[in-house]
């Protein structure tokens, strides 16, 4: 692993290679269960904190659409750059803990398949694998 570049400005220590992670997981609460996708968000939060600070640059489609829902958009447009950034920039994918029971989540784990990209499904995973690639 390269040396880490010190920010004393924030106290984050930059790398000089932050590989791009694509945080995926599902994001839509059920009929039965609304409140879901703020619950779906809130850990999609906090996974990409953690594998901030890892060392990984994440993109999460959670936090790009947080402030749409209920504004009466459709999810195709997302999905659309959900897919181009799985297939022109992230250099590994993350499942989120119940990613299964997405339709949306397997469409971006069939286009990361794709492309070859490392599949990542635990913390622990991410953070051993880091190490070895940086």
């Amino acid at each position: 692993m390269p040396d880490p570049i010190p920010d004393v400005r924030s106290g984050y220590v930059r790398q000089a290679h932050r590989p791009i992670l694509y945080l995926s997981g599902a994001m839509h609460g059920s009929k039965e269960r609304p409140d879901d996708r703020d619950m779906a968000s809130a850990v999609a939060r906090l996974y990409a904190k953690t594998l901030w600070l890892y060392g990984y640059a994440v993109f999460t489609p959670h936090g790009n659409t947080d402030f749409m829902f209920g504004s009466g958009l459709y999810s195709e447009p997302f999905m659309e750059l959900d897919l181009a950034v799985i297939e022109t920039l992230a250099e590994c994918i993350f499942m989120l803990p119940g990613w299964e029971k997405s339709d949306g989540c397997a469409e971006e784990l069939t286009a990361a398949r794709s492309k070859g990209i490392k599949e990542l499904y635990s913390l622990q995973e991410a953070y051993e694998w880091l190490s070895r690639t940086v």
